[in-house]
């Protein structure tokens, strides 16, 4: 008679057997497979296979949630299941919140370094040159200036398609993370009128330059004509004095040129 009772409360322990390996879930190793694959340990898996992770989670937490009631009477049983329904769907839901945590971490930390990237082409559009070094290097972020915002925006819309993915789960976010990821819409219109305005600066500095360079040119073919002179001299040298005077002079024009 014995016997006869308990197939149907072992086959339910079994169902809930089915969920026993949340309780063994590693939430490091799984964030970290998720967000830090690859040989350098800084690849972060697509999108759809962390949305996968946190679908899996959340519907092992309804299942369990929903196998069956608290308390099942058999014939001869009486299956409290109660507590171990709890502890099976609360290891679930910590794993799929530890993802959706680990997304919204990536969305900050990535909205963040969005920005300062922005900035600092910002600055650099911007950077009057005080040497022709500089200025070469000014002109090199103005002609990929339009590269590096289309580099940032492909980021960004990434980004958003995480926050839709967090949304579509009920993930609670602060305002502040969400007003400056929209705050980033606007820092391509910036870069732009920081383009417009660096231009017409290294403009004026190029002016500047060339006029410098043009100065320099003409100093030069004087000294030129002024070393041709006093090499032209070393025919008419009669004493050592000369000389010696001659090649100070040609020594210090040398240094010049």
């Amino acid at each position: 008679m014995f016997d006869e009772n308990c197939p149907d409360p072992l086959s339910l322990l079994d169902e809930y057997k089915k969920y026993e390996y949340v309780m063994n879930v590693d939430k490091k190793e799984l964030i970290d497979s998720l967000f830090k694959g690859g040989e350098n340990r800084d690849e972060k898996q697509p999108l759809a296979a962390i949305e996968e992770r946190i679908q899996h989670f959340d519907t092992a937490y309804t299942e369990i949630m929903t196998l069956s009631e608290d308390e099942v009477n058999y014939k001869m049983f009486r299956i409290m299941t109660k507590k171990l329904k709890e502890d099976l769907a609360d290891q679930a839901d910590k794993c799929k919140e530890r993802i959706m945590e680990a997304t919204y971490n990536y969305c900050k930390e990535t909205v963040m370094s969005c920005n300062k990237q922005y900035q600092e082409l910002i600055a650099n559009c911007l950077k009057d040159p005080p040497t022709e070094e500089e200025f070469v290097e000014v002109k090199s972020w103005h002609a990929r200036a339009a590269s590096e915002m289309e580099r940032l925006t492909e980021i960004l819309k990434e980004v958003y398609k995480h926050y839709l993915m967090l949304d579509k789960f009920s993930y609670m976010y602060t305002d502040r993370d969400i007003e400056t990821f929209w705050w980033m819409k606007t820092n391509p219109l910036r870069v732009q009128v920081a383009l417009q305005d660096g231009k017409a600066t290294i403009g004026e500095r190029n002016e500047g330059f060339l006029i410098t360079l043009q100065k320099e040119q003409e100093k030069f073919v004087k000294d030129i004509e002024t070393y041709k002179e006093e090499v032209a001299k070393v025919k008419t040298l009669s004493t050592l004095t000369q000389a010696q005077n001659l090649s100070a002079t040609t020594e210090q024009l040398m240094t010049d040129l």
